[in-house]
């Protein structure tokens, strides 16, 4: 299975992508991996668990959801969403680097961002922690970016199904 992992900063719209470019594209399946782990640990929220077990242990949970699916004999090509949670890790950007598959960073601007999403943050707060230099890296280093800056929520899903597309014709 190609796994395609789909990052960028909480409420940018990772979900709503992968989500939309799951329902338009047919061999494509969308997850977050905030739920899968969820899901796994029987933990009905993923702060709580987070909070319980730690970054680095939220993290190798991440890391076991995401090997999980590239092990899967399924066709499909999976898009995950990966939170924040997983970014806190001190292995992230490493983690991230050897992916075998494509890594999307979604990017806008953080005043953008923040209108959609602050988590009863101030726009500095929200900045400061979703747009930290370790967090900009981790962005900035993934394979294909998609830009959502100036653009609505369904142009937003439409040019990220379009970039999905286009990576699939090079696999």
């Amino acid at each position: 299975m190609l796994v395609i992992l789909v990052i960028g900063p909480s409420g940018v719209g990772k979900s709503a992508c992968g989500e939309y470019a799951a329902s338009a594209i047919p061999q494509c399946q969308f997850s977050d991996l905030d739920i899968l782990v969820r899901a796994r640990s029987g933990n009905p929220s993923v702060m709580e668990l987070f909070n319980q077990i730690g970054p680095e242990a939220f993290f190798g949970r991440c890391r076991q959801e995401v090997s999980a699916l590239l092990m899967s004999s399924s066709e499909r090509v999976a898009l995950v969403a990966v939170g924040a949670g997983a970014f806190e890790a001190s292995h992230a950007q490493e983690w991230l680097s050897q992916h075998p598959g494509p890594t999307i960073a979604i990017v806008a601007a953080p005043h953008e961002v923040h209108g959609r999403r602050s988590l009863g943050r101030t726009l500095a707060e929200f900045t400061a922690v979703e747009f930290s230099p370790h967090r900009q890296h981790l962005y900035d280093s993934a394979k294909y970016k998609c830009s959502v800056t100036g653009i609505s929520r369904d142009e937003a899903k439409t040019r990220f199904a379009e970039l999905i597309r286009e990576i699939l014709s090079l696999q």
